[in-house]
């Protein structure tokens, strides 16, 4: 997908909700697999940036287990299960099965094991980040172990295979 086809369904995806015009997309560094990211910088508008996502079909470590899902709708459904617990996930914007892609909140570049190595970040404000990553994991393993079918048999059902990593 060229930068500008990435533009285009950029702007195609900001409609809903209003994001208002795309000045730009640029790629993000690649992970080690087949998706792709995007930061999509707006003119106007609430939101300056947001991540177009791009998830080609194809079950990834999270679309494993018995029933067959593809990534972006493991994503999806587990983004929506944390956000019901109160984790703190990105927002999703807006999702295009048929383009295989998911516009999400833009949270930033910067990444906790950045900040802890920093000479430059003060000794309290590592402390402030390193509380609040060990309240989330806290909230997370507090998340109650249901019988089947609940809301963890979704996870438990996504755990990562190893052998896909």
């Amino acid at each position: 997908m060229s930068l500008e086809d990435t533009k285009s369904l950029a702007q195609k995806l900001s409609k809903q909700p209003p994001l208002g015009p795309v000045r730009e997309v640029s790629p993000m560094d690649p992970d080690v697999s087949a998706r792709r990211y995007y930061r999509v910088f707006y003119s106007a508008g609430e939101t300056a940036t947001a991540i177009l996502a791009y998830m080609p079909d194809g079950e990834g470590p999270l679309g494993g287990g018995k029933e067959k899902i593809q990534q972006r709708e493991a994503f999806v459904e587990i983004q929506q299960f944390f956000k019901s617990y109160d984790i703190p996930v990105p927002d999703i914007f807006s999702v295009s099965r048929e383009e295989r892609v998911l516009l999400l909140e833009d949270l930033g570049d910067r990444f906790l094991s950045g900040l802890i190595a920093s000479p430059e970040v003060p000794l309290e404000e590592k402390r402030r980040f390193m509380m609040q990553t060990i309240d989330v994991l806290a909230r997370i393993q507090s998340i109650p172990c249901t019988e089947e079918g609940a809301p963890l048999s979704l996870l438990q059902e996504r755990r990562p295979q190893f052998e896909q990593l």
